[in-house]
């Protein structure tokens, strides 16, 4: 049973340990820091080491700290580190105005550069949001009309300045309304936001830190998922950025704890794992601080988030009973009304799902009201814009057309000069040009004729020699092959006679040893013969000398003579079939060259024989008389044939497996000689047990 008592008294006293722990530690560091900042001897040393005492200090402290930095950094004359204090003393005092300008004033007084411009926008963004948050309603909509005249009337602005605006609209308007109209120019901002140097944190930080709240109050949950991860892709890029730079005390701890809280608000848009990912991280980062503590003791949101995204409903109900009517949780009154309203439902507890759907309804009526006033108000700003954009267009029009009359004067005068002036440079330029490029022209084209004649001379001499050497290599190539083929068989053959002859001398007590080695060298020529056979036949066919000599052949025939040729070869426990498709018997016969047939379908059981080492191989045939083809397969129990690797292997020379027989051209040759019989020879990929290569070629019958 979950208890709620334990759990709160727990983290309170976790809550003492730790504020204690941390104060006694933070003061010993800083006192440690204080001791050693004397011994450093340049300004840049220094500011690394004021730094760690900005980092550790509390709130009340770090104005002192701070500005120390900005001095000491400009004596220094980086103004790198001037700006980025600025920067951060206006985000540590957020609210307070007086603080802002001041932060302000100073940026002001800096050289033009992208960090200036940016640091100004983002002091003054601050300013802004603290202004809207401070001005009446009237106050807010004069201002919001004024900035929306002047960004809907003036494209000229600089990107910073159209992001002030952008922003600025945004902030005035979330006093009136938090619909459509805002998301409208969010949108518009955050691709101004995308446009700046990726090195621009802290107005890419602050505004997704806005939307992300604005739009989980719409309900756009995966939109806000997303702004939230933008924002700890923020936070992890400044963490690396200050750590590089030696800053090992700047932490984020308050930011991805709020982060991770929203995240998981927007649970029905998150995964499962990303559910208990962003649970272990907050829950991580709640205890981090007493600040964290005590928010979290306060407020329990988070965990009410996750027990409704783990269906945890009972605890669910219990927790939003316990902490629905704290303070903290007064702007969360509705969403947790609706959780309770639906974790009630999704146990069956009625009195539970009573009390919530009354004070949901309740508060449901309030929030529609607010929702139509908000409609309404955006109907008022839409028509002010609208207004403005009127008037704006009246005034561009009026405007123009001023112009244009003046103008049109000034034309006609104009070209009128320009006609006649244009007609006499016309004539003279003509006469001269014409001249002139006569000549050149001339000199041109006698001296472009010379080179060509030249060029194309070298070039038919070149293209004779290639040619003529070209010749030479292949009638080269092929005699050496022709050679070759002549001088490796003949010795291969004596060696395998002369082996036997051997044997045969041998008395029959020694024979049967003996006639192991004689079937080695038998077999080692085999692969001999077969690989000369397979350079002959490459090289016949891509010289066009190999001929096909078609006839009618028995199918059972060639499949019975490729087996009886291979059988020898199996390894003990393989076992060769020849299965024929119901209709094929000894008088089925197909037109084709029948060595050519015989010689790939020995190839195919060759290699089948070399990879199998128990199961069985298979000649399997059958005849499509629709498509008048006939198709042979060779199916085999052996490893297989890796996935993407199915046209490789029919590469020449390549080889799956470099410890195995062959040089890899036994496939390249069956289709080569498949493609020359008019067919083709490929891996069926859906055979699952080894390796099946189909052989399909016309039957012509």
């Amino acid at each position: 049973m979950y208890n709620l008592k334990n759990i709160t008294l727990t983290l309170t006293l976790m809550l003492a340990t730790v504020m204690a722990a941390t104060a006694l530690d933070r003061k010993l560091t800083i006192d440690s820091l204080r001791r050693v900042l004397p011994t450093k001897l340049t300004a840049s040393d220094s500011v690394r080491v004021l730094y760690d005492i900005f980092d550790l200090s509390e709130k009340n402290q770090l104005w002192d700290v701070g500005n120390t930095i900005y001095d000491v950094a400009g004596r220094a004359g980086d103004s790198e580190t001037q700006l980025d204090m600025l920067r951060q003393l206006t985000n540590v005092y957020y609210g307070n105005d007086s603080v802002q300008a001041i932060m302000q004033a100073r940026a002001e007084k800096f050289p033009e550069s992208t960090d200036r411009s940016e640091t100004l926008t983002f002091i003054r963004l601050m300013r802004t949001v603290t202004a809207s948050r401070k001005a009446s309603d009237e106050q807010c909509r004069q201002r919001m009309n004024q900035l929306l005249k002047s960004y809907t009337s003036d494209n000229e602005h600089d990107p910073y300045e159209q992001i002030e605006m952008l922003f600025s609209i945004c902030s005035y308007m979330k006093n009136f309304t938090q619909g459509d109209l805002l998301l409208k120019y969010m949108t518009e901002l955050e691709g101004k936001i995308k446009a700046l140097p990726s090195t621009s944190m802290a107005l890419r930080n602050a505004f997704y830190t806005q939307a992300a709240n604005t739009l989980v109050l719409n309900e756009r949950y995966e939109a806000a998922v997303k702004a939230n991860k933008e924002i700890l892709k923020i936070l992890n890029e400044l963490t690396q950025r200050y750590h590089a730079k030696g800053r090992k005390f700047r932490q984020y701890d308050r930011i991805y704890y709020l982060t991770y809280r929203r995240l998981l608000s927007n649970y029905k848009a998150l995964t499962p794992d990303e559910i208990e990912e962003y649970y272990t991280k907050f829950k991580h980062y709640a205890t981090t601080s007493p600040a964290h503590i005590e928010d979290y003791n306060n407020t329990r949101r988070a965990d009410i988030y996750y027990a409704m995204a783990t269906r945890d409903y009972p605890k669910a109900i219990e927790l939003i009973k316990a902490h629905i009517d704290k303070p903290s949780n007064k702007a969360y009154r509705r969403v947790m009304l609706k959780s309770l309203k639906d974790a009630a439902t999704a146990i069956g507890d009625k009195e539970t799902l009573l009390q919530a759907t009354l004070s949901y309804n309740d508060i449901l009526e309030e929030y529609m009201k607010s929702k139509s006033d908000e409609q309404f108000r955006e109907l008022e700003i839409v028509y002010d814009i609208d207004r403005l954009k009127s008037r704006q267009a009246q005034l561009e029009l009026e405007k123009s057309e001023t112009y244009i009359e003046s103008q049109r004067v000034r034309i006609v005068i104009t070209v009128i000069a320009i006609v006649v002036l244009a007609v006499f440079l016309f004539i003279l330029l003509y006469m001269y040009r014409h001249t002139r490029a006569l000549s050149r022209n001339l000199a041109d084209a006698n001296r472009l004729l010379r080179d060509e004649r030249d060029n194309l001379k070298k070039t038919r001499d070149d293209l004779i020699a290639a040619r003529d050497r070209a010749h030479s290599a292949d009638r080269q190539k092929t005699e050496f092959i022709n050679n070759m083929s002549h001088e490796v068989r003949e010795p291969l053959n004596a060696i395998v006679g002369f082996s036997q002859l051997i044997i045969d001398s041998i008395d029959d007590s020694k024979r049967k040893y003996f006639e192991r080695y004689a079937k080695i060298i038998e077999l080692n020529a085999d692969l001999l013969r077969t690989l000369v056979n397979d350079v002959l036949d490459v090289a016949a066919i891509e010289n066009s000398t190999m001929h096909i000599n078609p006839d009618n052949v028995s199918v059972m025939s060639v499949c019975n003579i490729a087996a009886d040729g291979i059988r020898p070869r199996l390894k003990p426990g393989v076992d060769l079939t020849v299965t024929l498709a119901a209709g094929i018997d000894e008088l089925t016969t197909i037109h084709t060259d029948p060595r050519r047939v015989e010689q790939v379908l020995h190839n195919l059981l060759s290699n089948a024989t070399k990879f199998t080492e128990e199961g069985r191989i298979d000649l399997s045939c059958e005849i499509n008389e629709d498509e008048g083809t006939v198709t042979f397969a060779v199916s085999d129990t052996g490893p297989g044939i890796p996935e993407g690797k199915e046209e490789q292997i029919f590469a020449r020379f390549e080889k799956l497996d470099n410890y195995t027989q062959g040089v890899g051209l036994g496939l390249h040759v069956c289709r080569l000689v498949a493609r020359l019989l008019g067919g083709d020879v490929k891996v069926d990929t859906a055979y699952r047990n080894g390796a099946r290569f189909t052989f399909t070629i016309p039957a012509q019958r």
